[in-house]
C-alpha cells in the first residue's frame, strides 16, 4: 500500500527543486545561501538525532551484556517508568525481558522489559536499598592487639570493605588494658551489618581480625 503522504512529499520536493533552480539561474546568492543553510541545519539535527539513537542502542546493548554475564547473581535495577529500585538474582534473560528471583519480597519472580530498566551501579545507593529491605544487625567483636597497633586501623579497613561485607557502620566500643594482657590491649569493635547472611559475615570478620590479634 502506498504511503498517503507520498504525493505531498513529491510535490514539495519538486517545488523546492524549482525554487533552488530559479535561485541559481537568477544568481540570487542570498536566497541560495539561505536555502542551503536551512537544509544544513535540518541534516545537522538529523545527524544529532541519529547519534543520540546510536548512543542509546549501544548503552542498551552494554546493559544486556552485563545482565547476561551475571545470570544467577544479584543485580539492582531502576525502573524508568516508576523510578522504583528492584533487586534479585538474575533468573532468565533474553533480548527483551529480564526475570529476577527474590525470596525477600512478596513476589518471588518479577519480569521487566530490558528497555525500561537501568542497572544501578552506585555502591552507596545499593547499600541503602539493602538496609531498607533487610534492616540491620549489630555484632561485637573483641580482639587482643599488640599495644603498639593503632586500633583505628581496623576500623578504617572495615570501612573500606563496607560494600563487600554490607557494613552500615563500625566503631570502637571499648578499649581495655590490664596487667594480665602485658603489652597487649583488648579492643571491642561494634559493627552494624545489613541483616542477612550473618554467618558468612561473622566468619569473614573473625578471619580478618584473627590475622591481627587474638580473638576473645
Amino acid at each position: 500500500m502506498e504511503n498517503p503522504l507520498t504525493e505531498d512529499v513529491r510535490k514539495n520536493f519538486i517545488e523546492s527543486a524549482i525554487t533552488l533552480n530559479n535561485a541559481i539561474n537568477s544568481k540570487d546568492e542570498k536566497n541560495f545561501v539561505g536555502m542551503m543553510s536551512s537544509s544544513a541545519k535540518h541534516f545537522s539535527d538529523l545527524g544529532n538525532a541519529v547519534g543520540r539513537s546510536n548512543k542509546a542502542i549501544n548503552s542498551l546493548n552494554t546493559e544486556l551484556e552485563i545482565l547476561k554475564n551475571n545470570i544467577g547473581k544479584e543485580i539492582f535495577i531502576t525502573c524508568h517508568q516508576s523510578d522504583v529500585i528492584h533487586f534479585g538474582l538474575i533468573k532468565t534473560i533474553d533480548a527483551e525481558n529480564l526475570e529476577l528471583e527474590n525470596n525477600a519480597i512478596y513476589e518471588k519472580f518479577k519480569n521487566f522489559k530490558i528497555a525500561n530498566i537501568e542497572i544501578l551501579r552506585d555502591a552507596e545507593e545499593i547499600l541503602n536499598v539493602k538496609i531498607n529491605a533487610f534492616g540491620t544487625a549489630k555484632r561485637d567483636f573483641t580482639v587482643l592487639l599488640d599495644d603498639g597497633i593503632d586500633e583505628t586501623l581496623i576500623t578504617e579497613i572495615l570501612k573500606d570493605r563496607k560494600y563487600w561485607l554490607e557494613i552500615n557502620d563500625v566503631c570502637i566500643k571499648d578499649i581495655y588494658r590490664s596487667e594480665k594482657f602485658k603489652d597487649n590491649k583488648s579492643v571491642c569493635y561494634e559493627i552494624l551489618f545489613v541483616n542477612r547472611d550473618m554467618k558468612t559475615k561473622d566468619a569473614e570478620v573473625r578471619k580478618f581480625m584473627g590475622r591481627l590479634g587474638k580473638l576473645r
